[in-house]
């Protein structure tokens, strides 16, 4: 059985400009709020739970080398040392 989770993820501005994501029938989170969230103000636990390693990250679909559409998942640990790389190969930094 494949659960399917869907949140809408937004900072303050969004929020404040698109009133709307708040009836679409999904969890919204505020990320400056969660980010304020400690463990002892959110009663030992934070807004934004830290994931394992092998929780699914997100999924990518594809039709695959067959054609038939599938969904390849992928796990917090593999974006994790994905992120590096990409920040090292495309300069990415602060400015």
């Amino acid at each position: 059985m494949l659960l399917l989770l869907a949140a809408v993820v937004a900072d303050p501005p969004t929020l404040r400009a698109l009133p709307w994501l708040h009836e679409a029938g999904v969890p919204v989170v505020d990320v400056a709020a969660a980010a304020a969230c400690d463990d002892e103000a959110c009663g030992g636990e934070g807004a934004l739970a830290r994931p394992s390693a092998s929780e699914l990250a997100y999924l990518i679909y594809t039709s695959g080398s067959t054609g038939t559409p599938k969904g390849v998942s992928c796990h917090h640990a593999g974006a994790v040392h994905t992120l590096p790389d990409l920040n090292e190969r495309f300069e990415f930094g602060p400015a």
